[in-house]
């Protein structure tokens, strides 16, 4: 009792909630898991939380309706995740906050599944003097020219803006040529761009968990023109 308790002051304390700003560290799936269930049960909502090998955790809803979803969102922000994708009337899409929310004032109840994400993974500390960027030949004249700005790309899910970088340039590589195929047109040729670390302020580097083992990272930094050299390598 004593702990349902507690549970009960957490809700009262963070709803409704807004995202702090401020934030700048994301809590272990673990604790997601450990803590989010009982937070649900307590609002009465029908679920199933899962987590798949690379931390990301996606939850399952029954018959949930507005308040549902408003406070579940609430608590993902609250914990430092995001709602990257969903599953909606077994289609697998981007996250679109309006489209749920058209579904809900038409059928007031929903089945839906999405998918949570940190907003900041495990950072990397002693981070080597180069590291690397694979991009379309068409954004490089750009890029040496005003650097690198962390934007949202993703096709399939909804990421904070970010730059999506490699610790090695034969992996980058391989990954460059992986992501290429599927991008809107494959005859265009991509490059491999070298990021120097040493010229970058506070430059702060977290693991991608989708291509940790291909030593994929992300930064949230801008990275400046002066950082940045082309290695002439092309795929």
């Amino acid at each position: 009792m004593k702990k349902l308790n507690l549970y009960k002051d957490f809700i009262s304390k963070y709803e409704p909630f807004n995202i702090n700003e401020g934030l700048i560290k994301s809590i272990s799936p673990a604790i997601v898991i450990d803590k989010l269930p009982m937070l649900l049960r307590a609002k009465n909502i029908n679920f199933k939380i899962l987590c798949n090998t690379s931390g990301q955790i996606y939850i399952e809803l029954f018959d949930i309706d507005n308040n549902g979803i408003n406070f579940l969102f609430s608590l993902i922000g609250n914990f430092g995740y995001f709602v990257s994708r969903i599953i909606l009337n077994d289609i697998e899409k981007k996250f679109d906050k309006d489209e749920i929310d058209l579904l809900l004032h038409l059928y007031n109840k929903i089945d839906i599944t999405i998918f949570i994400e940190a907003y900041y993974d495990v950072e990397i500390k002693n981070i080597s003097n180069f590291i690397y960027h694979a991009t379309s030949t068409s954004f490089v004249e750009n890029i040496l020219k005003n650097g690198l700005s962390p934007k949202n790309k993703e096709k399939i899910s909804n990421h904070p803006s970010r730059i999506y970088l490699g610790l090695n340039k034969n992996k980058t590589i391989s990954v460059g040529k992986m992501l290429r195929t599927l991008s809107y047109d494959i005859r265009v040729e991509w490059e491999l761009l070298e990021i120097d670390t040493t010229k970058i302020d506070d430059f702060k580097i977290y693991e991608d968990p989708n291509y940790k083992t291909s030593g994929g990272c992300y930064t949230l930094n801008y990275i400046p023109p002066i950082a940045i050299k082309s290695t002439e390598i092309k795929f």
